[in-house]
């Protein structure tokens, strides 16, 4: 398993967060805004990331959010 960065930044007129999820910490952030058109499309890899992570680590998760 593999950390996921997601730094997309602006996009046209949409605003996408930074996210950084750490497999060795267990550490996950999302900064930044977030303005989208598909928030399901973009949260897509984080979703499987959790669901990966809490189905083969079982470890420790702190979650840290800074979104505006």
């Amino acid at each position: 398993m593999k950390d996921l960065i997601i730094n997309k930044g602006r996009d046209g007129n949409e605003v996408f967060p930074f996210i950084k999820l750490n497999v060795k910490s267990g550490v996950c952030m999302i900064s930044g805004s977030s303005y989208m058109q598909d928030p399901r499309e973009f949260f897509k890899p984080v979703i499987q990331w959790f669901r990966e992570y809490t189905s083969s680590i079982k470890g420790k998760l702190t979650m840290i959010y800074d979104l505006k």
